[in-house]
């Protein structure tokens, strides 16, 4: 069944076209033709049956995909979210502002890999690696290592699981180096 984006779709008459690489034309559709009667909007991705008229191709049998989240809105929820988890640990477990921090990161990094889960589950194309690195390198390090194998669904490539795994060297080192030097720890 072929995929496509809605180009245009006008809601009072109920008509638009469809976009795919599958074909050198656009393709009609029509709102009765749009499974689940849910409203098309341009920029909407489908899946959809192709079948000739007198005028061109007419798509059928339309399946709307669910609509992804903007690559920016990810990351700005991924911003909130490690904030939000930060200023709870801090105001309401009254940990110090060091440990509210990782919690933070690391529920940013839970939130991340359950979002690549769900893209991956839609068939969408994963987050990039150097999100989830990002956030590995700003403290959610364990969570990145220690997820389970059910929350990461695409396997990664083997140079982003050893700079993974150096990253988490590196914090268990500095943490271990700290607590040997008899520093507190904030």
């Amino acid at each position: 069944m072929p995929s496509g984006v809605v180009i245009s779709f006008d809601d009072r008459h109920g008509i638009g076209f469809i976009r795919s690489r599958r074909f050198r034309e656009d393709v009609f559709v029509h709102a009765c033709t749009v499974e689940g009667g849910q409203p098309l909007r341009p920029g909407d991705r489908v899946r959809f049956q192709a079948a000739p008229s007198a005028s061109g191709l007419r798509a059928i049998h339309v399946q709307p995909q669910p609509r992804l989240l903007a690559p920016w809105t990810i990351v700005a929820l991924l911003a909130l979210t490690a904030l939000a988890g930060t200023l709870a640990a801090y105001h309401l477990a009254h940990w110090p502002w060091f440990w509210s921090w990782l919690a933070g990161a690391n529920l940013a990094t839970l939130a991340a890999l359950g979002l690549q889960r769900r893209r991956a589950l839609l068939g969408a194309a994963p987050l990039a690696d150097r999100l989830e690195l990002l956030l590995a390198l700003l403290g959610g390090s364990p969570t990145a290592l220690l997820a389970p194998t059910w929350l990461r669904p695409a396997p990664n490539s083997t140079s982003f699981r050893r700079a993974l795994a150096a990253v988490g060297l590196l914090h268990t080192l500095a943490l271990a180096l700290t607590l040997a030097s008899g520093l507190p720890i904030p």
